[in-house]
């Protein structure tokens, strides 16, 4: 009994490690596509090469959740300057 508590403890650890990994791998795998793309693809997803250094920075957990945030924060601005003449 308590040998099976301890390997769902350990299961579950194991299982935490795996996605912290594997959302580490994703992330190194997602910037280095992204450094190597041009910067009209990168315009045409929204994104510009700042965007791509400051998601690779060290203290960014999450760069794909951070580059997404990046470009809904700008589709947001834009819109309002669509409908204001007072952003130029």
């Amino acid at each position: 009994m308590v040998a099976e508590r301890w390997r769902r403890a350990w299961d579950r650890i194991a299982a935490g490690l795996r996605e912290e990994f594997g959302r580490s791998a994703m992330n190194r795998r997602v910037l280095y596509r992204l450094t190597a793309t041009g910067e009209a693809d990168l315009a045409r997803l929204g994104l510009t090469p700042r965007d791509v250094r400051e998601a690779a920075a060290p203290d960014v957990a999450d760069a794909t959740a951070f580059l997404m945030a990046r470009r809904a924060a700008r589709d947001a601005f834009s819109l309002q300057c669509k409908r204001s003449v007072q952003c130029e």
